[in-house]
């Protein structure tokens, strides 16, 4: 537990004791863990809601420890395939810091023995799923994810991407990471030399997991500038999260601080419907209404699709408003303007 977050809870009598029991409930089954530029920031509301552990993740009882069914989806424990073309590789199942979002929070193991780095999956395991990716012709995109793939050495993702590559010199990699928000120091020149030299054949994105516009400090844009600067391109997935960015200021504030500083908002998902997260749950009807008016205040370049990554494994799908009023036999349609007051012939 961090420092701040003990001075956040600092308390004497009957009162701390029960918060203090309270608190080792959640810590039993929730590791809470909070990096040192994470602590720097608690004093954002946003930023101190998704890290600071809450009674409500004992709360609740309409969650799943596995809401989407990765277990089920798992070709090898550590590599998920949910769909044709791509699947996700996870190399370590730690980060600098736990998201109490986390929709792997149930999976996540907590590193009791301090260390910066771990060696991640093993050697074995890698050798396996590159062989069957070898002969998987239909998969053409791989996700390194975690946990935080960047918890690992320089060394040691070097020696992962090169096997990934060995075994599909075209395939596309995306690369998921919170390192630039928990531990922007991460985001070092070597690194991001080492990163970019795999990008020849086939690219290498950078996936970005930013959620409020308070998180782009400038540490943060430093890191960002780093992975630009080596010719990385930029990504950004957020979760829509109740209390902390469900509305259409916070998320669009996000979108063009974003696109200012490089990195392109890709995604923005409903939160999935994991256990332990009740509290931050967004409807999709909710999502909607925010979705409409940013459409009439966003670029094209600064909207993310709004999307849903349905339960048991569904998959992805967009929630998108309808914008087709009524069509007619021979393929006219009316059309909504932008804030459906008005309609449009086309």
């Amino acid at each position: 537990m961090s420092n701040e977050s003990q001075i956040l809870r600092e308390g004497s009598g009957p009162e701390r004791k029960s918060e203090k029991y309270i608190e080792d409930e959640i810590a039993r089954k929730y590791p809470d863990l909070i990096s040192k530029h994470i602590e720097s920031l608690l004093h954002f509301e946003a930023v101190r809601k998704q890290f600071i552990p809450s009674p409500d993740e004992l709360n609740g009882s309409e969650g799943s420890p596995d809401a989407l069914s990765e277990s089920k989806h798992s070709v090898f424990p550590h590599l998920i395939r949910r769909y044709e073309n791509r699947a996700a590789l996870i190399i370590s199942e730690r980060c600098f810091a736990y998201c109490r979002h986390c929709f792997r929070k149930n999976r996540l193991r907590f590193a009791s023995d301090g260390s910066e780095f771990e060696k991640g999956i093993s050697d074995e395991e890698l050798d396996e799923i590159c062989e069957w990716i070898s002969k998987e012709n239909d998969i053409s995109e791989i996700l390194v994810t975690g946990g935080d793939p960047l918890t690992l050495t320089d060394e040691r993702l070097n020696a992962v991407f090169k096997k990934i590559r060995k075994a599909r010199s075209s395939m596309i990699i995306r690369l998921g990471s919170r390192a630039p928000l928990s531990c922007p120091e991460r985001i070092t020149e070597d690194l991001c030399k080492m990163l970019k030299s795999f990008d020849d054949d086939a690219p290498v994105f950078f996936m970005t997991h930013f959620n409020h516009a308070d998180e782009l400090q400038k540490e943060t844009l430093s890191a960002i500038k780093r992975i630009r600067k080596a010719g990385i391109s930029l990504f950004n997935q957020s979760v829509i999260l109740k209390g902390v960015n469900d509305t259409a200021d916070d998320l669009a504030l996000l979108s063009r601080k974003l696109l200012a500083c490089g990195i392109k908002p890709y995604y923005a998902f409903i939160s999935d419907r994991i256990s332990g997260t009740e509290h931050f749950w967004v409807s999709p009807l909710k999502a909607l209404e925010i979705e409409k008016e940013l459409r009439q205040r966003l670029s094209g370049m600064e909207m993310p699709t709004f999307a849903a990554d349905l339960p048991d494994g569904g998959g992805k799908v967009p929630l998108v408003n309808c914008y087709i009023k009524e069509k007619d036999e021979n393929g006219k349609a009316t059309l909504w303007t932008p804030d459906f007051n008005d309609t449009k012939k086309y």
